[in-house]
């Protein structure tokens, strides 16, 4: 797709020396300048875990140390039990 964009003379001139050092076209490097902001910003969009809760104490009660999951689920959701 063609388009038209408008960019300082310095930057235009530093990205045609750039080019031509790299053996490449000013369209590569402004395609490769838009990927990589376009990446960066899809990384800033990924949201992050919320922190970890942890509470202090010895882990299970006593009754519940070898408890299998369906007895740990009774016990916290009765009105649900079969």
């Amino acid at each position: 797709m063609k388009t038209t964009i408008e960019i300082s003379s310095a930057l235009f001139e530093q990205a045609k020396r750039l080019a031509r050092k790299k053996n490449t076209t000013l369209r590569n490097l402004v395609e490769t300048g838009l990927t990589l902001v376009l990446k960066a910003q899809q990384k800033e969009q990924i949201p992050r875990p919320p922190p970890l809760v942890t509470f202090k104490g010895g882990g299970l009660r006593p009754e519940f140390a070898d408890a299998s999951w369906e007895r740990l689920r009774t016990a916290i959701y009765p009105e649900s039990s079969p």
